[in-house]
């Protein structure tokens, strides 16, 4: 039997913000200042706008739609429905958000390359 004090203790993860976090993490402000260079850049800020409109726009809206079910029993949410709703929520989100044209997500996407632009220009004064 192997004795407790040899068993190997994994180490903590490390937050998004430590200095340890991986490379490829990337923080909303490092995409703003434009340390992202080239193509992925554009990838990364449309990635982004499309997690910042899910987030912020459409699974709060699914969210009210599905507790504003006042339906009686047999019609109404189930336990199920009311632990999961969350869950599905985002995932309704994160698909809607997808298709490359969605009209909000080129907005908030066009607002951050203006912004990019911006401090790019205010740097090299």
């Amino acid at each position: 039997m192997q004795a407790l004090t040899s068993i190997p203790v994994p180490t903590p993860l490390t937050p998004a913000g430590s200095s340890l976090a991986s490379k490829s993490e990337r923080s909303f402000e490092e995409v703003l200042s434009g340390t992202v260079e080239g193509a992925s850049k554009l990838k990364t800020v449309r990635e982004e706008s499309r997690k910042l409109v899910a987030e912020a726009f459409i699974t709060p809206l699914l969210a009210q739609i599905r507790e504003n079910n006042k339906a009686a029993a047999p019609f109404g949410p189930t336990d199920g429905e009311k632990r999961f709703g969350p869950i599905f929520d985002q995932a309704v989100a994160d698909s809607m958000s997808r298709p490359d044209r969605f009209p909000m997500v080129m907005a908030v996407e066009r607002s951050i390359l203006q912004r990019i632009e911006q401090a790019e220009q205010g740097g090299r004064r």
